[in-house]
């Protein structure tokens, strides 16, 4: 009997980590697809694409607002297909959800947008990109592994 082929879907508009952790995580047998944007994860989910996990940009730009990455997750989250599936958010902005993690105004905020989802710490890893003089983002591969530890962590 053959195994099943682990699933990850990525949703960053930064296709250099979808080719990041796509080279990290299929050395473990883990497949990777990606989406750059909501219109693009819409999409993927009409097609019945049926992922193991789920990594969120958490502030991904959507329409010329922050936090679309948020929105994503609570579009994810609707679909009862989806409420087992761990969702993992992946930012340079996760700083400032746990820091806020604990002010109920704001959390309470989050986890409204999630549809009450609740958003475990260890689902939330820093991208920890560097701006080099020309003010590109200069991402660190060691923050890939750790991103790429937890996924497999959670779809084991």
């Amino acid at each position: 009997m053959t195994k099943k082929k682990r699933l990850v879907l990525i949703l960053d508009d930064l296709k250099e980590i979808h080719v990041l952790l796509e080279n990290s995580l299929s050395k473990n047998g883990i497949e990777v697809q990606g989406v750059t944007n909501i219109s693009e994860l819409k999409v993927k989910l009409a097609e019945g694409i049926k992922p193991d996990a789920i990594v969120i940009d958490a502030y991904l730009p959507m329409d010329g607002k922050e936090r679309g990455g948020v929105n994503a997750a609570a579009i994810i989250r609707k679909d009862k297909q989806f409420v087992n599936v761990p969702i993992l958010f992946y930012s340079n902005y996760t700083v400032y959800i746990k820091a806020n993690k604990d002010t109920v105004e704001n959390w309470a905020r989050v986890r409204s947008l999630l549809g009450g989802l609740d958003i475990k710490e260890e689902n939330i890893v820093d991208k920890n990109f560097e701006i080099n003089s020309k003010g590109e983002q200069i991402i660190n591969i060691e923050t890939v592994d750790v991103l790429a530890d937890k996924i497999i962590k959670a779809i084991k």
